[in-house]
Protein backbone atom coordinates (compact mmCIF):
# COMPACT_ATOMS: atom_id res chain seq x y z
CA UNK A 1 0.00 0.00 0.00
CA UNK A 2 1.45 3.39 -1.00
CA UNK A 3 -0.57 5.99 0.92
CA UNK A 4 0.25 9.48 -0.21
CA UNK A 5 1.74 8.14 -3.42
CA UNK A 6 2.16 11.67 -4.76
CA UNK A 7 3.20 11.26 -8.43
CA UNK A 8 4.15 7.58 -8.17
CA UNK A 9 7.91 7.72 -7.57
CA UNK A 10 7.79 4.93 -4.94
CA UNK A 11 5.76 2.71 -7.27
CA UNK A 12 8.23 3.45 -10.06
CA UNK A 13 11.12 2.46 -7.77
CA UNK A 14 9.44 -0.79 -6.68
CA UNK A 15 8.79 -1.67 -10.33
CA UNK A 16 12.53 -1.32 -11.05
CA UNK A 17 13.56 -3.96 -8.46
CA UNK A 18 14.03 -7.44 -9.98
CA UNK A 19 11.32 -9.77 -8.72
CA UNK A 20 8.96 -6.93 -7.78
CA UNK A 21 8.02 -5.78 -11.29
CA UNK A 22 4.55 -7.31 -10.99
CA UNK A 23 3.82 -7.10 -7.27
CA UNK A 24 0.32 -5.77 -6.61
CA UNK A 25 0.31 -2.17 -5.35
CA UNK A 26 -2.60 -0.05 -4.20
CA UNK A 27 -1.91 3.67 -4.28
CA UNK A 28 -3.92 6.11 -2.17
CA UNK A 29 -3.66 9.75 -3.25
CA UNK A 30 -6.16 12.53 -2.51
CA UNK A 31 -4.71 15.09 -4.95
CA UNK A 32 -6.50 15.20 -8.30
CA UNK A 33 -3.41 16.72 -9.97
CA UNK A 34 -1.12 13.99 -8.66
CA UNK A 35 -3.61 11.29 -9.72
CA UNK A 36 -3.50 12.61 -13.29
CA UNK A 37 0.30 12.35 -13.29
CA UNK A 38 0.18 8.81 -11.87
CA UNK A 39 -2.47 7.71 -14.39
CA UNK A 40 -0.25 8.92 -17.25
CA UNK A 41 2.49 6.48 -16.16
CA UNK A 42 0.42 3.38 -16.95
CA UNK A 43 1.62 1.20 -14.06
CA UNK A 44 0.63 -2.46 -14.34
CA UNK A 45 -0.90 -4.41 -11.44
CA UNK A 46 -1.62 -1.09 -9.74
CA UNK A 47 -4.86 0.38 -8.47
CA UNK A 48 -5.11 4.07 -7.66
CA UNK A 49 -7.65 5.32 -5.14
CA UNK A 50 -8.36 9.06 -5.28
CA UNK A 51 -9.07 9.13 -1.53
CA UNK A 52 -7.47 10.30 1.71
CA UNK A 53 -6.27 7.69 4.19
CA UNK A 54 -7.59 8.58 7.65
CA UNK A 55 -7.85 6.98 11.10
CA UNK A 56 -10.71 4.90 12.44
CA UNK A 57 -12.77 8.00 13.23
CA UNK A 58 -16.52 8.35 13.32
CA UNK A 59 -18.39 6.95 10.33
CA UNK A 60 -20.06 10.33 9.72
CA UNK A 61 -16.81 11.62 8.20
CA UNK A 62 -17.13 10.58 4.60
CA UNK A 63 -15.11 13.44 3.12
CA UNK A 64 -12.29 15.77 4.09
CA UNK A 65 -11.05 19.00 2.56
CA UNK A 66 -7.99 18.57 0.37
CA UNK A 67 -5.65 21.57 0.17
CA UNK A 68 -3.60 21.58 -3.00
CA UNK A 69 -0.64 23.88 -3.72
CA UNK A 70 0.30 24.72 -7.29
CA UNK A 71 3.47 26.67 -8.05
CA UNK A 72 5.40 27.00 -11.30
CA UNK A 73 6.01 23.90 -13.44
CA UNK A 74 9.17 21.94 -12.70
CA UNK A 75 11.27 20.12 -15.34
CA UNK A 76 9.65 16.78 -14.39
CA UNK A 77 6.21 18.13 -15.35
CA UNK A 78 4.86 18.48 -11.82
CA UNK A 79 4.15 21.77 -10.14
CA UNK A 80 6.36 23.12 -7.38
CA UNK A 81 4.82 22.49 -3.92
CA UNK A 82 2.63 19.57 -5.06
CA UNK A 83 4.31 17.46 -2.37
CA UNK A 84 2.75 19.73 0.28
CA UNK A 85 -0.83 18.78 -0.59
CA UNK A 86 -2.64 17.64 2.56
CA UNK A 87 -6.01 17.24 4.30
CA UNK A 88 -5.26 19.48 7.28
CA UNK A 89 -4.62 22.78 5.50
CA UNK A 90 -0.98 22.70 6.64
CA UNK A 91 1.68 24.78 4.89
CA UNK A 92 -0.57 27.67 3.79
CA UNK A 93 1.64 30.04 5.76
CA UNK A 94 4.82 28.80 4.03
CA UNK A 95 4.01 29.71 0.43
CA UNK A 96 4.13 33.05 -1.36
CA UNK A 97 1.13 34.82 -2.85
CA UNK A 98 1.91 33.58 -6.37
CA UNK A 99 1.16 29.96 -5.37
CA UNK A 100 -2.35 28.83 -6.28
CA UNK A 101 -4.05 27.19 -3.30
CA UNK A 102 -7.19 25.24 -4.09
CA UNK A 103 -9.42 23.35 -1.70
CA UNK A 104 -11.97 20.67 -2.55
CA UNK A 105 -13.67 17.69 -0.93
CA UNK A 106 -12.22 14.23 -1.27
CA UNK A 107 -13.52 10.90 -0.01
CA UNK A 108 -11.81 8.98 2.77
CA UNK A 109 -10.77 5.40 3.49
CA UNK A 110 -9.38 3.75 6.63
CA UNK A 111 -6.63 1.16 6.72
CA UNK A 112 -9.17 -1.48 7.82
CA UNK A 113 -11.30 -0.67 4.76
CA UNK A 114 -8.20 -1.05 2.56
CA UNK A 115 -7.50 -4.45 4.14
CA UNK A 116 -11.12 -5.56 3.77
CA UNK A 117 -11.12 -4.55 0.10
CA UNK A 118 -7.64 -5.61 -1.03
CA UNK A 119 -6.32 -8.20 1.42
CA UNK A 120 -9.36 -9.96 2.93
CA UNK A 121 -7.61 -13.33 2.99
CA UNK A 122 -4.06 -12.16 3.54
CA UNK A 123 -1.86 -9.40 4.80
CA UNK A 124 -0.46 -6.09 3.73
CA UNK A 125 3.23 -6.79 3.17
CA UNK A 126 4.27 -3.15 3.27
CA UNK A 127 2.37 0.00 4.23
CA UNK A 128 4.20 3.16 3.16
CA UNK A 129 2.68 6.43 4.32
CA UNK A 130 3.68 9.96 3.41
CA UNK A 131 0.38 11.68 4.16
CA UNK A 132 1.55 14.98 5.63
CA UNK A 133 0.69 14.43 9.28
CA UNK A 134 -2.30 12.11 8.92
CA UNK A 135 0.07 9.18 9.64
CA UNK A 136 -0.45 9.76 13.37
CA UNK A 137 -4.24 9.58 13.11
CA UNK A 138 -4.03 6.36 11.09
CA UNK A 139 -1.49 4.67 13.41
CA UNK A 140 -3.01 5.80 16.71
CA UNK A 141 -6.32 4.28 15.65
CA UNK A 142 -4.93 0.84 14.78
CA UNK A 143 -6.59 -2.04 16.56
CA UNK A 144 -4.68 -5.21 17.40
CA UNK A 145 -6.74 -7.08 14.81
CA UNK A 146 -5.85 -4.60 12.06
CA UNK A 147 -2.20 -4.33 13.12
CA UNK A 148 -1.77 -8.12 12.91
CA UNK A 149 -2.60 -7.91 9.20
CA UNK A 150 0.28 -5.53 8.45
CA UNK A 151 3.84 -6.89 8.21
CA UNK A 152 5.82 -3.65 7.74
CA UNK A 153 5.11 0.07 8.05
CA UNK A 154 7.23 2.98 6.93
CA UNK A 155 6.12 6.57 7.45
CA UNK A 156 7.37 10.10 7.38
CA UNK A 157 7.61 11.80 10.76
CA UNK A 158 6.27 15.29 11.37
CA UNK A 159 6.05 15.91 15.12
CA UNK A 160 8.65 14.89 17.74
CA UNK A 161 6.10 14.54 20.57
CA UNK A 162 3.71 12.46 18.47
CA UNK A 163 6.63 10.35 17.15
CA UNK A 164 7.29 8.92 20.61
CA UNK A 165 3.60 8.28 21.25
CA UNK A 166 3.08 6.47 17.95
CA UNK A 167 6.28 4.43 18.38
CA UNK A 168 4.96 3.29 21.79
CA UNK A 169 1.60 2.45 20.20
CA UNK A 170 3.29 0.38 17.51
CA UNK A 171 5.41 -1.49 20.06
CA UNK A 172 2.27 -2.25 22.08
CA UNK A 173 0.76 -3.68 18.90
CA UNK A 174 3.68 -6.10 18.49
CA UNK A 175 5.93 -4.20 16.09
CA UNK A 176 9.65 -3.59 16.41
CA UNK A 177 10.30 0.08 15.68
CA UNK A 178 13.31 2.03 14.42
CA UNK A 179 13.61 5.73 13.74
CA UNK A 180 15.98 6.67 10.94
CA UNK A 181 17.69 9.96 10.13
CA UNK A 182 15.88 11.76 7.37
CA UNK A 183 12.51 11.76 9.09
CA UNK A 184 11.50 8.13 8.57
CA UNK A 185 10.10 5.64 11.08
CA UNK A 186 10.01 1.94 10.22
CA UNK A 187 8.05 -0.79 12.03
CA UNK A 188 8.08 -4.50 11.34
CA UNK A 189 6.97 -7.87 12.69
Amino acid sequence: IDAGCNVGLFVQRIRSIPGLENVRIVGIEPSLRNCKVIDSKGFGNFELLNLALVGQGPKDREKVIMTEFVGEKKPDGTNRYHQWNNIYGNHKDKVSDDVLISEYEVGVITIQEVIDRYAPLGNIDFLKMDIEGAEYEVLEGLTMQTAKQIKQISFEEHDDKKNQEVKDTLRNLGFSVEQYPGKEIYAWR
